[in-house]
């Protein structure tokens, strides 16, 4: 019983709001890899003005790295600033998760992040071949 309580009491959770080139671009699914190597608990979530929510909860050496690791995801994905504010753990909260937008949304997303891979390939590749 003491274990659970015990790592529960030492948990540290935030909640933060992304702002950026964070949508259509791989980053939730680059959050929930961070979230997954690192052992933190909790989602991330696409906003209706083209932000990202993420809520994240875990031991405080976990915590402060994946915030960090948020800050600077690879291309094409650019964080221009992160508000977080400190929240209360969610004891019941086990794993993190992508929370999906409604469908639509979510194949414009998956869409989008393909051609974005692509024009940044192709612009690649006509400078090569401009060289």
């Amino acid at each position: 019983m003491c274990m659970r309580l015990c790592s529960f009491l030492a948990m540290r959770a935030f909640l933060a709001r992304v702002y950026g080139r964070v949508q259509r671009v791989g980053y939730r699914r680059f959050v929930l890899d961070t979230a997954q190597e690192l052992g933190v608990s909790g989602y991330v979530k696409n906003e209706r003005d083209g932000s990202v929510t993420v809520f994240a909860q875990g031991e405080d050496a976990a915590i402060e790295k994946f915030i960090e690791t948020l800050k600077s995801p690879p291309p094409p994905a650019q964080v221009r600033t992160i508000d977080i504010r400190e929240a209360k753990p969610r004891p019941g909260l086990r794993y993190f998760a992508i929370k999906p937008s409604p469908l639509h949304e979510e194949l414009q997303e998956g869409f989008g992040a393909i051609q974005t891979i692509f024009t940044d390939y192709w612009t690649e590749a006509v400078e090569k071949i401009s060289r």
